[in-house]
């Protein structure tokens, strides 16, 4: 069974939506909410959830039922079950405010990404372009195991104007800080093949030909997201 391990660390005042480009969190004042991630792959067999078990609704010759979607980077390579090859791009994923509770619902969308791909359908006979996006969702409730750390922090502030005389002391411009704690509350959720997948959804456009919509659904592959305030 392939395994998800998706760790989440928020600060108690985050906002509810998250977004992970590069590697920073950023939602709204949040921008210094920073995280990483690891292993975060959309590579597998996507197999049609459409009419007939097909993964493209209509193309002007063949049947489309899977798309193999291989990833490296930001750079995807996908094969159609009919041997036609086409080359695209993914975004970086954007996290949802699913993952701030202790629980994540049914039907709960975790992640989605951005992606699109283009080539030639061999057997229509078409050059094709694709748009569209891709999901982490669940398919029952999954429960989070949380703890609770506390952290040292500290804040400052800048004093300028005029020296001030205190005494024999002369003190100047400069700097104060605040040493304050600060409590950081972890979620990880465990997410397997039995408990969520990825899902495909967009727009197939030939040229000069049909257009069409897709629908393909894939097995969570190893995928781990971890984030922390400074």
């Amino acid at each position: 069974m392939k395994r998800i391990a998706l760790n989440l660390m928020s600060l108690t005042a985050l906002s509810a939506t998250v977004f992970l480009v590069a590697c920073d969190w950023e939602s709204g004042s949040q921008a210094n909410f920073n995280s990483r991630a690891n292993n975060v792959n959309i590579s597998g067999v996507y197999e049609g959830q459409l009419s007939g078990g097909r993964a493209v609704s209509n193309t002007s010759n063949g049947t489309i039922r899977s798309l193999n979607i291989q990833q490296s980077g930001n750079t995807i390579r996908v094969l159609d079950n009919q041997g036609s090859r086409y080359d695209g791009r993914v975004s970086a994923p954007a996290v949802t405010s699913e993952t701030q509770s202790s629980s994540i619902g049914t039907n709960a969308v975790v992640a989605s990404f951005q992606l699109g791909f283009s080539g030639r359908d061999g057997v229509a006979a078409r050059d094709i372009e694709f748009s569209g996006s891709l999901t982490l969702a669940t398919i029952t409730s999954v429960q989070a195991s949380s703890s609770e750390t506390e952290r040292l922090s500290q804040s400052g502030r800048t004093v300028s104007g005029a020296p001030i005389v205190d005494g024999n002391n002369t003190i100047t411009s400069g700097s104060s800080s605040t040493t304050f704690n600060e409590s950081i509350v972890s979620n990880e959720f465990e997410l397997n093949d039995s408990n969520a997948a990825m899902r495909l959804r967009g727009t197939w456009v030939e040229r000069g030909g049909v257009v069409a919509s897709v629908n393909a659904v894939a097995p969570v592959n190893a995928f781990s997201i971890t984030g922390g305030g400074n």
